[in-house]
């Protein structure tokens, strides 16, 4: 049950978190080639996706609990004529102690939930939305540079559709978006 409530919370944060940051508009004080710096991309079962609106990337850092620290790091696209999200993925990271620069992997059940890497992605077009398999986590995050005003790095995994478990691979993986402590 536990891992049920685990894999529903995942998905609905990643399209709470999709939808957040479309609000239909652009910032029009923003510098353009600042704009144009931000990324997430990656190859999804070899196919180049990539994010690079700037309003539509976030990363965040920040203690949860305690001793246990989480990031989140999401992307999306959406659709110019009605704002719906088309897909979006995330890569969220969950640790005791303050996240930093380094290798993290996998991932394992814990008392405040998924310890350890999850990936995401969701994609409108097949109404599907995949997921780090808890029961046999496959993920990795490599940050190379975490400043106050930005994370970069890369990252893959294999991950699962909860509902019929249909695998997709996402490789390649690579990152630069603005990003916030907290």
């Amino acid at each position: 049950m536990k891992l049920i409530n685990s894999l529903i919370a995942i998905t609905v944060a990643l399209i709470f978190l999709g939808a957040k940051q479309w609000d239909g508009s652009k910032n029009e004080t923003s510098n353009q080639n600042e704009t144009k710096a931000y990324f997430l991309k990656a190859k999804v079962n070899g196919i180049w996706t990539e994010f690079n609106d700037a309003d539509q990337l976030s990363a965040s850092f920040g203690p949860y609990i305690d001793n246990v620290y989480d990031g989140v790091l999401s992307a999306s696209k959406a659709d110019e004529e009605d704002s719906s999200v088309l897909n979006s993925m995330s890569i969220i990271i969950r640790q005791t102690g303050k996240i930093g620069v380094g290798s993290y992997s996998g991932g394992k059940q814990f008392e405040y939930g998924f310890k350890g890497v999850t990936l995401a992605y969701m994609d409108a077009s097949e109404s599907s939305m995949y997921i780090t398999d808890v029961t046999n986590p496959d993920s990795f995050l490599k940050i190379n540079e975490l400043t106050e005003t930005f994370i970069k790095g890369t990252f893959s995994g294999a991950l699962i559709n909860p509902v019929n478990r249909r695998k997709i691979a996402i490789t390649d993986g690579e990152f630069f978006i603005k990003s916030e402590q907290y």
